[in-house]
């Protein structure tokens, strides 16, 4: 038996070899011994020495290949193929999916008999929730609605540090149900809640909100400079998001992820936001936000007043020009 996992998301990826493993061990509890771990790709021959040699005790035998199946080749594969079935291969790879299912030994040994695949990419937002919910309650947790949708956007839907939060809460809780409160207290957030709210303003038409929450930015230490370089960011984030989401209208959230190598949380923001200017909007903003860059670099306007600037002509109304740049 071959079983590919795989995939993004790292933390499923080793929770389900994890499971496989400890499953084998409590089935086969003689064969502990055979347990092997491969780190790194054998030759061929020494491979089919490792996946066709039985166990001195007893004949079942459970192979991890740890991150290796970009490096194999089709003659690993044939040695793979009709493994007995007291056999287990596992390929552990906690790789870009498209890139381990786009390899010749992957493709040579898929849709074969006795061959499993279990991909793990990043999930969307919805997806997330579902599986943070369904997460809780196997653990014996209950959690407020609200609760949950403050603990997803404190942990930016890292499935790693999630599992850890939900086993805090759900010992703090005593049984009881987790509130927005218990998170508030026991969750700190893996990235500045007011400044990704601050880039979430400036990408609508609520301009009070945005001076405000620049204001609490300001308050806080977050330097001019800084709030610039992230604002010009967000201008070429939501101008590639654009570009996409104009060729492919219903690009995915894993999709829209890999294309601009950012959070799967961020990527699911900038599809709302990207959806609220015109693609000719954008690029004017882009260009006004490229002379402004300029003007600070060469000493002609400092961030303040830069930043100021790109906060009028982000948050003016779809139908109104966007200022010339003085």
């Amino acid at each position: 038996m071959v079983i590919f996992v795989y995939g993004e998301d790292r933390f499923r990826v080793q929770e389900k070899v994890h499971q496989l493993r400890d499953h084998f061990c409590r089935k086969f509890p003689f064969a502990i011994e055979n347990v092997v771990e491969l780190y790194e790709a054998p030759h061929p021959a020494s491979f089919a020495g490792v996946v066709r040699t039985g166990g001195l005790f007893a004949k079942e035998r459970f192979v991890l290949c740890k991150e290796m199946v970009c490096d194999l080749s089709v003659e690993h594969a044939k040695i793979s193929e009709g493994l007995s079935h007291d056999t287990i291969v596992v390929f552990e790879d906690a790789g870009e999916t498209k890139d381990i299912e786009g390899t010749a030994f992957f493709q040579a040994l898929t849709g074969k008999e006795g061959v499993f695949a279990y991909p793990f990419r990043p999930m969307t937002e919805a997806v997330f929730s579902r599986w943070a919910r369904e997460r809780i309650a196997a653990q014996g947790g209950v959690i407020e609605e609200a609760a949950l949708r403050e603990l997803i956007l404190r942990t930016a839907q890292d499935t790693w540090r999630l599992d850890t939060e939900i086993k805090k809460l759900i010992a703090y809780a005593e049984g009881g149900t987790i509130t927005v409160d218990y998170v508030v207290l026991l969750v700190a957030s893996s990235f500045n809640d007011r400044l990704f709210d601050f880039l979430d303003t400036m990408s609508g038409p609520n301009k009070q909100k945005a001076v405000n929450l620049l204001a609490n930015q300001r308050n806080v230490g977050s330097s001019d400079g800084e709030l610039f370089s992230l604002c010009v960011r967000q201008v070429r984030l939501l101008l590639c998001t654009k570009d996409l989401l104009e060729k492919r209208p219903v690009l995915s959230q894993a999709e829209l992820t890999r294309e601009l190598g950012i959070h799967p949380f961020v990527a699911g923001k900038l599809s709302r936001q990207a959806r609220n200017f015109s693609r000719a909007r954008l690029l004017t903003l882009h260009d006004k936000a490229f002379s402004l860059d300029q003007e600070t670099k060469q000493g002609r306007k400092d961030f303040g007043l830069a930043l100021e600037e790109m906060l009028v002509w982000f948050t003016e109304a779809p139908g109104v020009p966007v200022p010339s740049a003085i």
